[in-house]
């Protein structure tokens, strides 16, 4: 029996769509891991002036919140509190260089699995 063409190999895998899908899957989880960082980040407030802008996010901090109608003990720790009683304020660049960040290895894992994928049978 003859072996099959490289052009036919890839044609009949048995998930022609799944390297789109699981781009899309982990982008999604490097995005999601961006903002659950920035979520669970605590930052600490030494008086009322630092509660002016408190700023979150990992490595760069891109969202911002004025949190100077609360009035806890200081020096204290600050989280991200709910966006209606507080003004919010995202700055793009710094979340997408901290996308680029946790892109990176995602990245490489998604180039991996493109690079074992394609490797001759």
């Amino acid at each position: 029996m003859p072996t099959p063409t490289p052009a036919l190999r890839r044609t009949s895998r048995a998930w022609p769509g799944i390297a789109p899908t699981l781009a899309i899957l982990f982008l999604g989880l490097a995005f999601a891991g961006v903002v659950l960082a920035a979520l669970l980040d605590q930052t600490p407030v030494r008086d009322r002036g630092d509660q002016a802008g408190v700023a979150f996010g990992m490595p760069f901090a891109w969202l911002v919140q004025d949190q100077s109608a609360a009035d806890p003990p200081y020096p204290s720790t600050a989280g991200v509190l709910s966006p209606w009683e507080h003004s919010t304020t995202v700055d793009v660049l710094p979340l997408l260089a901290d996308l680029a960040i946790a892109g990176a290895p995602v990245a490489a894992a998604y180039l991996t699995y493109l690079a074992v994928r394609r490797r001759p049978e």
